[in-house]
């Protein structure tokens, strides 16, 4: 946040601090990070175009410490859609795009043909061409649970839980 705030210009910005878990996105709140955008953009004067596109992009370069090798220009602007002028995050609209990412980083690691999807409590099951993944969670068809940095979440917690609806 800092780094982003010095490229924007807000000399006086002072980041607030908190613990693993108020850095998590829910599928409602931005929480820490939609609350030190805020502060940067109120103190700017709010974002404009060209300033949502380099936060974007300082984002999706921080995902690459998680996604080794992710071809970080390739998603540089996925984000863009998901920051206002204030500096608040739709936090759903940020995690469908990074859920998108994270699909399409495996797919092109893995190389795999199909993806099947479930649903543990229906029964409901769905096997897929990569492509059609997109798809599916633009017509909400895809249920998620969005990563968990605390230190309880554990291995796993950096990563999408997904199920079919």
């Amino acid at each position: 946040m800092v780094s982003i705030a010095a490229e924007l210009g807000a000399t006086n910005y002072e980041p607030l601090g908190g613990k693993n878990i108020d850095w998590n996105i829910t599928k409602k709140e931005g929480r820490l990070l939609s609350s030190n955008l805020e502060l940067i953009a109120n103190e700017i004067g709010g974002f404009d175009k060209k300033a949502i596109s380099l936060i974007s992009r300082k984002l999706v370069e921080a995902y690459r410490v998680l996604y080794l090798n992710l071809n970080a220009a390739q998603y540089s602007d996925i984000l863009q859609s998901s920051i206002d002028r204030s500096g608040k995050i739709n936090a759903n609209e940020f995690n469908l795009q990074l859920l998108k990412m994270a699909f399409d980083y495996y797919h092109q690691t893995e190389h795999f043909k199909y993806f099947a999807i479930t649903n543990t409590k229906s029964g409901t099951l769905l096997i897929i061409e990569p492509k059609e993944f997109g798809k599916l969670v633009d017509t909400n068809a895809i249920s998620y649970t969005p990563p968990n940095w605390s230190l309880a979440a554990g291995v796993q917690g950096g990563y999408y839980a997904i199920s079919i609806k």
